[in-house]
Order: C-alpha cells, then sequence, then structure tokens
C-alpha cells in the first residue's frame, strides 16, 4: 500500500508526490474551471474537458484526443469509465458523509481501491489530499493518472456540494 500526497500549490496547481517524488500535476485552466491538463513525470499530458455546454460529463483526453476516461456525477457518487486499452472497468468515487472530507474509489465488484482523505489548510486556504492505496490499485497500470483525476472529482465534488448549498 502507497501514500500519494496532493498538495495545492495555489488555487490552479495540484502536484501528485510519492514520497516526496513528483509523479505529475493537475493544472486547471482557471479558477473553479472543469477543464484541466494533467502533466506526468514523463513528460506526457493529457486534458480534462467537458464534451459540451450542457453535459455533466467530464472526459479525460490524451494529445491525439482519444478519451481514456470520462466521469459525471450521480446520486451514488462519481461514476468514473475507464476505457485504457489493458484496462476497462466502471468505478465509483464514493463520499463518506456530509460533513467529511473522505471518499473511497471502488472497482465495479465493489472492491475498494483507493481510500481519498481531503484536509483544508486554514493558513493556506486551500485543500491537501492523501490518497492510500490498496494492493489492488498498486497492480494497476496507469495510477497516476487515475489518482489525478480522483483528485479533480474530489475538487469537482466539493465544488457542486458548494454550489448547491449557496
Amino acid at each position: 500500500m502507497a501514500q500519494y500526497k496532493v498538495s495545492a500549490t495555489d488555487s490552479k496547481t495540484f502536484p501528485l508526490t510519492l514520497d516526496n517524488t513528483n509523479m505529475g500535476v493537475l493544472i486547471y485552466k482557471k479558477w473553479y474551471s472543469l477543464d484541466a491538463e494533467i502533466h506526468l513525470a514523463d513528460g506526457s499530458q493529457f486534458y480534462l474537458q467537458s464534451p459540451g455546454f450542457w453535459s455533466n460529463k467530464i472526459e479525460l483526453k490524451d494529445a491525439n484526443q482519444t478519451t481514456l476516461l470520462d466521469f459525471n456525477l450521480r446520486w451514488s457518487g462519481i461514476i468514473i469509465n475507464t476505457f485504457f486499452d489493458d484496462y476497462k472497468d466502471k468505478l465509483l468515487l464514493k463520499h463518506h458523509g456530509l460533513l467529511n472530507y473522505k471518499y473511497t474509489l471502488l472497482n465495479e465488484a465493489k472492491e475498494e481501491l483507493l481510500f481519498v482523505e481531503a484536509d483544508f489548510k486554514w493558513k493556506r486556504f486551500k485543500f491537501d489530499f492523501t490518497f492510500n492505496t490498496t494492493p489492488l490499485f498498486d497492480g494497476l497500470m496507469h495510477k497516476e493518472l487515475i489518482l489525478l483525476n480522483a483528485a479533480h472529482c474530489v475538487n469537482y465534488y466539493m465544488t457542486m456540494i458548494a454550489a448547491a448549498s449557496a
């Protein structure tokens, strides 16, 4: 089991680290935007974007505009469909209660892949995320993409909840 960290450096930049080693970064184009870029440590770039103005689905695409995964918000949580060549699955990012910042990523067989805990830092007025993975997740390819996408999903979920309560 590994413990990954995502610590916001500002309101738009979220680097992913494992044992203080940079694994990638999630970069939002604008503050509170759903569109973002993922840059992995190997130099590859990916894009999170909505396919249309009225769509509540977000897609992760590579440089060739191939959709690698998509997700959308449902009552049960955030449904993530993966379309990687070696890994196709329907994942569920499930929130644990209304007043806490804990999430679990489950595969289609309802097996836990990782546990996410968001921690609000009042001094910086930003969230940090801790991802505790399971051995099942550690065996997957594309871990960094799934982790940075999960960070985006948690941000998306918290934004939607804040907008609904405003």
